[in-house]
């Protein structure tokens, strides 16, 4: 899978120049388009394996949580979770846990968020999706850094930097 995120996260993804390539045929995900594919399966349908969906789903999170639209974020993560659960999806789960643990990272409750996004990475390896475990790495790094454990930061930071290249991520790492 290749990822193209041009400039930062955030001005990019405002200026609309995200684009993120996924092998379903010759779709493209991008900021048009991101939010219908992150929920196509309210229609039923399943064209759309789960771990690319998981990620379109994140993205979408993100997306939300820039704009400052955390009660929609909540609610399209629980949403997420509760469909992920009944299908077994667990690259959804843990895309819906990523999201959770964030809004609560942002709200100041860091246990919370530890709970949420320690949950979420094993989901990550239960999805056999490297791109999610990558964000879960990342997530969990950030925590411990804001927590002040930078020792910690530091491996979770390596561990995810090597995950994304291994990958052959081109973003992801300093």
């Amino acid at each position: 899978m290749l990822h193209r995120l041009p400039g930062t996260h955030c001005d990019a993804w405002n200026r609309g120049t995200i684009s993120l390539e996924v092998p379903i045929g010759s779709t493209i995900i991008d900021s048009k388009n991101i939010g219908q594919l992150a929920l196509s399966w309210r229609s039923g349908e399943q064209g759309v394996p789960f771990g690319p969906r998981a990620l379109a789903l994140y993205a979408f999170g993100q997306s939300l949580l820039r704009r400052g639209k955390t009660e929609r974020a909540e609610a399209v993560a629980r949403e997420t979770m509760e469909r992920a659960q009944r299908s077994g999806d667990h690259c959804g789960i843990c895309s819906a846990l990523a999201i959770l643990g964030q809004i609560a990272q942002r709200s100041g409750n860091l246990a919370e968020a530890a709970t949420f996004l320690v949950e979420s990475d094993e989901h990550a390896r239960l999805g056999g999706f490297p791109d999610l475990r990558s964000f879960t790495l990342r997530n969990l790094a950030e925590l411990a850094r804001m927590q002040g454990d930078l020792a910690r930061a530091t491996t979770l930071y390596e561990e995810a930097l090597a995950v994304a290249r291994a990958m052959g991520m081109r973003f992801g790492g300093a």
